[in-house]
């Protein structure tokens, strides 16, 4: 006989059958019924939304440890005329770990988006690693730089 989908069947054992709750004492489920006693979850309909409030009561007290950081990650932001400050020769190629070097930046693990504030003399070529604004894209066009594909 093939093998279909009308004749396919569960190995035994494989579905338990649900717990019969509220059967009498000598059921081993009897009286509370497994909900505990007293209380709003022992209630029918009581436990209606306690996880999302215990939840947010939880997320709210958070900042209030010692200790606590953000988890949203920050951009390191540099402007055109702090690399310009630096005075770099023409066809440099400008990655983060050289603008840390140059105490341009100070963290090389988050992003680094380059802004388009003053105006950049020599032609430099970005890495691609960075975020840039659309002025600064065309700054560094019109100084005869380039960024990286």
């Amino acid at each position: 006989m093939a093998l279909t989908l009308s004749n396919l069947k569960l190995n035994s054992g494989f579905q338990r059958s649900g717990k019969r709750l509220g059967r009498g004492s000598s059921s081993g489920r009897g009286a509370s019924s497994g909900r505990g006693t007293k209380g709003q979850s022992s209630r029918s309909g009581g436990a209606k939304g306690l996880l999302k409030k215990a939840l947010r009561l939880k997320l709210m007290k958070y900042p209030k440890y010692k200790g606590f950081k953000s988890t949203k990650e920050y951009l390191e932001v540099v402007n055109l005329d702090e690399i310009a400050k630096v005075a770099f020769p023409a066809k440099t190629r400008i990655t983060a770990k050289l603008l840390s070097r140059k105490g341009v930046i100070g963290d090389t693990t988050s992003p680094v988006k380059i802004l388009g504030y003053g105006e950049l003399k020599t032609p430099l070529v970005f890495s691609k690693e960075f975020i840039f604004s659309a002025p600064a894209i065309e700054k560094i066009n019109a100084a005869g730089g380039s960024i990286e594909k």
